[in-house]
């Protein structure tokens, strides 16, 4: 009869970089993740026809007040229109034409697959 063996070998020098190479990966995965969320914001606006055909200097376009302002362990994607949230949520006069929350849902619905493509690919590295 054999015995039934599991043999587990790791590279010492590979694992201590490991840390540090996680916290760099998930620092490039936040950030592609907020920029995926404010180009799905804006191709919602233009696809839901939410761009202005004026051209008004003092009313800049929606879709050109898309931002993302970054701080100290966090980021914050906002659109900076006044009126984004009639559209977003509708008035007793407007039905909402929502395009923020949509977009963050499909990118958080890609987050995993994204995630494991590029921690296979950078750890895979080392």
């Amino acid at each position: 009869m054999f015995p039934l063996n599991l043999d587990i070998t790791y590279d010492t020098a590979r694992l201590m970089k490991a840390p540090q190479r996680v916290h760099l990966i998930t620092q490039v995965l936040v950030q592609e993740v907020v920029k995926d969320i404010q180009e799905t914001v804006k191709m919602n606006i233009y696809e839901l026809g939410l761009v202005s055909e004026k051209n008004n200097p003092n009313k800049p376009h929606m879709i050109d007040t898309v931002q993302i302002e970054e701080y100290e362990g966090y980021y914050v994607v906002f659109v900076g229109a006044p009126y984004a949230h009639f559209h977003e949520f509708g008035t007793n006069r407007m039905p909402a034409r929502p395009f923020f929350f949509p977009a963050v849902d499909e990118v958080i619905r890609g987050i995993y697959s994204k995630a494991m493509v590029l921690f296979e690919t950078e750890l895979g590295r080392y």
